[in-house]
Formats: structure tokens, C-alpha cells, sequence
């Protein structure tokens, strides 16, 4: 028993340096916004269209037509945020208001799950006491889209800052 206590030791000490289980590599470092929330909303509007009463007729008659068209929603007034992953913990900088520092807040995360170009984190709340899962789209290793939660019909893009990790 005694010669396997040294190797456990140590198994546990990695284990406990590399935070097993805990934040992707691929997320850790530095994020900034690029400030700009790509539409994808379609909406229906209804308009009125000049139609003939009947064939070869010279009446026309004004009737409503319904179709589809792409729409810019507004954005949040969140998009220039920076954020920074690290092994367990998310901060999130948001801009300074009225020529004052800016606002940061650091929450804690996991991993739900991940793939090769996606992973899906939950950031709790330790304040409100809610969880909100997040997923995060990778478009190469230093850029990524996310959908915000209660920002449909748009998604955000962000940028990595400096060196990687």
C-alpha cells in the first residue's frame, strides 16, 4: 500500500492543478465584443396591393398582401463587453459609464458539454440564485458567436484579445 501513496499523491496534486472537468482550453484568455449583433429575424408585414376584380377587367380593387422580410432588431445595450474565461470562473467587464471605470463581475461557470466546434457552459448567479446555460459557437480558434439569453433573432460575435490562454 505504501508504494502506491506517492503516485496517488501526485495524481491528485495534477488532478487538482489542471482542474480536471472544469473550463474548456479553447475558452480561456481574453474576448472582446466586436459591438455589432448580426440579424436573423424574419418578420411577417402586411401591406396592400392593387389587384384586378376579374380577368381582362380595367377594375382594381386594394388587397392585403402578407410576406416576409428580414428585420434589424435593436441591441441590447450590452455589446461592448469584455470577457475573460479562466478555469472556473468567468469575468465580464462591461463599459464605463460617465467617464467612470468600468464595471466588472466574475461568475462562476462549468461545462455542460462540448464538441469540436461548440460547448455549452452554465454561469450561475450566486447573487439571484439562477443558472443560465449558454452556448458558444466556435468559428475558428479565435473568434466565437453566442445567442444571449432573451436575445432572439440576433447573435454576437466576439474576438480574442492578446494571447491565447
Amino acid at each position: 500500500m505504501g508504494k502506491f501513496t506517492a503516485p496517488a499523491a501526485l495524481f491528485v496534486a495534477a488532478l487538482w492543478l489542471s482542474g480536471c472537468a472544469t473550463g474548456d482550453p479553447r475558452l480561456r484568455g481574453t474576448w472582446k465584443s466586436n459591438k455589432v449583433p448580426m440579424p436573423v429575424e424574419r418578420v411577417k408585414v402586411t401591406k396592400m396591393e392593387q389587384v384586378k376584380i376579374r380577368k381582362g377587367s380595367r377594375k382594381t380593387k386594394l388587397v392585403p398582401k402578407t410576406v416576409t422580410v428580414a428585420k434589424t432588431k435593436s441591441a441590447p445595450p450590452y455589446l461592448d463587453l469584455v470577457v475573460k474565461y479562466e478555469r472556473t470562473y468567468l469575468v465580464i467587464e462591461f463599459p464605463p459609464k460617465d467617464g467612470g471605470p468600468p464595471a466588472r463581475v466574475s461568475l462562476p461557470y462549468e461545462v455542460a458539454a462540448s464538441d469540436e466546434k461548440s460547448v455549452l457552459i452554465d454561469v450561475r448567479d450566486p447573487a439571484a440564485g439562477t443558472k443560465e446555460r449558454i452556448e458558444i459557437s466556435f468559428d475558428g480558434p479565435n473568434r466565437f458567436w453566442v445567442n444571449p439569453a432573451g436575445g432572439e433573432g440576433w447573435k454576437e460575435y466576439y474576438e480574442r484579445v492578446g494571447k491565447r490562454g
